[in-house]
This record gives C-alpha cells, sequence and structure tokens, in this order.
C-alpha cells in the first residue's frame, strides 16, 4: 500500500467552520502582532493592518529602494508560514462546505474580499453532513413530483429580486454617507467591500427558500448595480464623471459578489436559520468594514507625474513664458469640457525664491510658492492652496461630494529646462501629488492621465508662445 502523498496529507480532508474562524482568526492576531514587533521595534517603521495592501500600491517589490526591499522581503518572508497554513484551511473549509476548491483563489484577493470570504466560510455549515438524506428529507414533495422539481427551470421573480436590493438599502445608504460624509473616507470598504457585500446580501435574501440559477444571481448584481447608480444620481450624492471611472473597478467585484451570493444559496447551509446567520453576519459587515478602515487608514501615497515637449528655442527664451503665461484658448479636450479643471493663465508677484506663482485653473487657483529659481534651468515650486479638481455634473442638482476637497493634492511641482543640439530646449514639467482614493493604484490610472492632459496643456501653450516671439509673430 502506497504512502499518502504531502499534499494529500495537507490538503486533504475537511475544516469545520468552528475551526476555521477560530484557527484563523488566532492565526491573525499572531501576524497583526509579529509585524508590528518587527516594522515598529526592528525597522522603525509605522504599520497598520491596511500596510498589506500598500505594497501592490507602489509597484512591486523590485521597485522600491534597497531599504524597502530588505524591509518588505523580510515581511514576506514571515508572511511565508501563515500563507501555507492559511491556504491549507481554506482548501479544507471549502471541501467541507461543498464549494469549487478554485475559490481559494480569493484567499488572494485584496482586503476587504478577502475578509468577508472568510467571514462568510466561517458561518457556512459543512456541506457533507447535510447531503445524506435523499430530496424527500430536504423538500417535502409527492415522489412523483421530484423529477418535475429537478428537471423545472425556476424563472426570475422581478418583484422578490427589487425587494431584496430595497431591504438592504437604508443600512447601506447609511453606512455609505457615514463614511464618506462625516469620517470622509474614501477607501477599500466603499470601492471594493460594499460592491462586494451588497450584491451578494441581495442575492442571499433572494435565493431564500427557492431554487435560482446562476444567470438570475448575476442578474440580481448587475440591477443592484443600476438601481445604485439611479440612486446616487437622484439623491444628488454622486457625479456623472465619477460614476464612470468608479464602473470599470466596480462591475467585477459586483459579479464576483453575486457569484458567491449563488454558491452561498445553492451551495450552503439548507436550513432556514443557517441561511439567516449567513445574511445577519453580511449586515453586521457593512459598518464594520468602513469604521475598521477609518481606525487604520494610512497616509495617502506619493505619484509623480511628468511630461515633456521639444521647443524651438533656448532656454533664455523659453524661461519667461514658463514663469508666466497669458491666457489659454478654451479647451477642446472633451475631458476638460465635460467639467474637469484645466489651467487658464499664471502669473506671479516677485522673483527669485520667495515669489509666489499663481497658476488659475476653471476651479480656482494652485498658489505656488517658489522654492527653486535656478534661471533659465529649473523653477521648482511647493503648493499650498488646491482648487477643486473638477466640478461634478448631476442632471438633476448642483453638486459638491466630499471627494473634490482635499483627496486630488498636488504638493509640488517644477519646470525643468535642457538645452538641445540645434538651440532646442527640452522642457519637462512635472507634478508631485497625492489622493485618499483607495484602491490608490486603480484611481492612479485615472489620475495620471488627467494631470498628463494637464501639463500638455501648458508646456504646447509655452511652446506655442516662445517660438511665436522667436519668429517675431
Amino acid at each position: 500500500m502506497s504512502e499518502p502523498r504531502w499534499s494529500q496529507l495537507l490538503f486533504g480532508g475537511t475544516t469545520s467552520p468552528r475551526s476555521y474562524f477560530t484557527i484563523g482568526f488566532l492565526l491573525t492576531v499572531v501576524k497583526q502582532g509579529l509585524d508590528r514587533v518587527l516594522a515598529t521595534r526592528v525597522f522603525f517603521r509605522p504599520w497598520s493592518p491596511l500596510s498589506y495592501a500598500l505594497t501592490g500600491e507602489i509597484g512591486g517589490l523590485f521597485s522600491l529602494d534597497r531599504d524597502d526591499q530588505i524591509f518588505y522581503a523580510t515581511m514576506l518572508t514571515l508572511a511565508l508560514p501563515f500563507l501555507v497554513i492559511g491556504l491549507v484551511l481554506t482548501t479544507r473549509r471549502l471541501r467541507d462546505a461543498g464549494w469549487p476548491l478554485w475559490l481559494v483563489a480569493f484567499f488572494f484577493a485584496p482586503m476587504p474580499i478577502n475578509i468577508v470570504f472568510f467571514i462568510v466560510l466561517s458561518f457556512m455549515p459543512g456541506r457533507i453532513s447535510q447531503i445524506h438524506g435523499s430530496l424527500s428529507d430536504i423538500i417535502d414533495v409527492p415522489e412523483f413530483t421530484k423529477s418535475a422539481v429537478l428537471t423545472t427551470r425556476p424563472r426570475l421573480a422581478y418583484k422578490r429580486a427589487i425587494w431584496a436590493i430595497l431591504i438592504p438599502l437604508p443600512v447601506a445608504v447609511a453606512v455609505v454617507y457615514v463614511g464618506t460624509h462625516v469620517l470622509q473616507d474614501y477607501g477599500w470598504s466603499l470601492f471594493l467591500g460594499l460592491p462586494f457585500v451588497l450584491p451578494m446580501l441581495s442575492v442571499v435574501i433572494y435565493g431564500s427558500g427557492r431554487a435560482v440559477t446562476f444567470g438570475q444571481c448575476l442578474g440580481i448584481g448587475m440591477l443592484w448595480l443600476l438601481v445604485a447608480l439611479v440612486l446616487m444620481v437622484a439623491t444628488a450624492f454622486e457625479g456623472l464623471i465619477c460614476m464612470i471611472m468608479m464602473l470599470p473597478l466596480s462591475l467585477p467585484i459586483v459579479m464576483l459578489g453575486s457569484m458567491v451570493g449563488y454558491l452561498i444559496v445553492e451551495l450552503g447551509p439548507q436550513k432556514p436559520p443557517d441561511l439567516g446567520k449567513v445574511t445577519l453576519v453580511l449586515f453586521a459587515l457593512l459598518p464594520t468594514m468602513v469604521g475598521a478602515e477609518h481606525l487604520t487608514t494610512p497616509e495617502p501615497l506619493l505619484f509623480t507625474c511628468e511630461t515633456s515637449v521639444v521647443v524651438d528655442a533656448s532656454p533664455e527664451k523659453v524661461w519667461p513664458n514658463v514663469v508666466s503665461f497669458s491666457e489659454l484658448d478654451p479647451p477642446t479636450d472633451w475631458l476638460f469640457r465635460a467639467g474637469l479643471a484645466y489651467p487658464i493663465r499664471a502669473r506671479i508677484e516677485g522673483t527669485g525664491v520667495g515669489a509666489v506663482r499663481h497658476c488659475e485653473f476653471s476651479t480656482g487657483a494652485f498658489v505656488e510658492p517658489i522654492e527653486v529659481w535656478d534661471e533659465p534651468r529649473l523653477l521648482r515650486f511647493a503648493v499650498t492652496t488646491n482648487p477643486a479638481p473638477m466640478r461634478e455634473w448631476n442632471p438633476l442638482f448642483e453638486i459638491h461630494p466630499p471627494h473634490l476637497d482635499g483627496f486630488l493634492v498636488s504638493k509640488r511641482g517644477q519646470f525643468l529646462l535642457t538645452p538641445l543640439p540645434g538651440g532646442k530646449t527640452l522642457l519637462r514639467g512635472s507634478t508631485l501629488y497625492q489622493h485618499g482614493l483607495w484602491p490608490a493604484s486603480y484611481w492612479r490610472l485615472w489620475s495620471d492621465p488627467i494631470i498628463h492632459r494637464i501639463h500638455d496643456r501648458v508646456l504646447t501653450h509655452i511652446k506655442t508662445l516662445t517660438e511665436q516671439d522667436v519668429s517675431g509673430r
């Protein structure tokens, strides 16, 4: 008789919900403690639970400097045994619940999705102990109707679906309002957690006590998303620009939440009390996620955006138009016409270090005290006042969401002029900025191109002015 392989010893068998939760919770507490001690006492760095998400935000391990590489490599080495134990436990728990084993991929999902998945698995009763009975043990129907029950495709009950979406809506609205308007957090819980939990909750409510199909559950998720978008517009909670930006992130998360909801209903507990416990847990997760994230939110990350243009003139000719420039033509770019802030003109008070530059945008003026005045090579300035990054558009109301104030913030900027052969100049403009929107790597996909368009509008104007001055026009 052959010996069992190590993979069967580790990943074979099952784990009960209570054991899964107890072991997972204890391992999390131990891991958090070890990470905090290592980060704060050995490397003298701040650390919070959300710090686990930051390595992905800053471009990966190999894009960091040497000190950061050593720090994150050490933290990763410490995490490896916990990762192995977590994978083993999750695989065994999935087998016990009767769920597909490929769902172990959720173990590596970003926070808070992996936390929600852990909690749901912790409350799902074992499937194996429930399937020993026949169909008549589960549903009390006559013998001759069993084949009809098995073969009849359930239709989507639209009224039930609407109620399933509306029932958790008051709690969801309250949680989102407190998170954005009171706590002023636009974090992982808002953009990943709630779009995952709420469709899942609606599917569980809809599927309680009835047969469902995967397509119906996915349709309920899409219906939830549509209702959420209409509600945000109708209540003047958000504008269309930000909702369009949010859709590529929210759509796949809504689909994942709907899929997990389907698994809970179709492969989960057969007893209504067990399904009720899962529903209550999902309700409780909504305020818990937002509150916990508010207590651990780290400092927003800094990003640099640089744009360049070649000017057919020497740096000495370019410099005056860098320091200040006349009014630009009205924008033709559709993003600016849709409401995003765009530069209009720039003026300066004084010369040299200590002078104050005012770059006027369509939503207000950036106040920029000069830090480096190296004529005609480098103009560097801090930014002490930031106007709103856009005018949000709502077809029904004039709105001003909280994320327009203090979330997309320019910290510093500069113009670098490098002479090129033939009397030309390479003019590079760069902005150091941060935003408090998470996951930051996703929102950077929007902010970087927007800032590049702003740079390009300014640099092209400087290029045009300078080349016109040189040609005598």
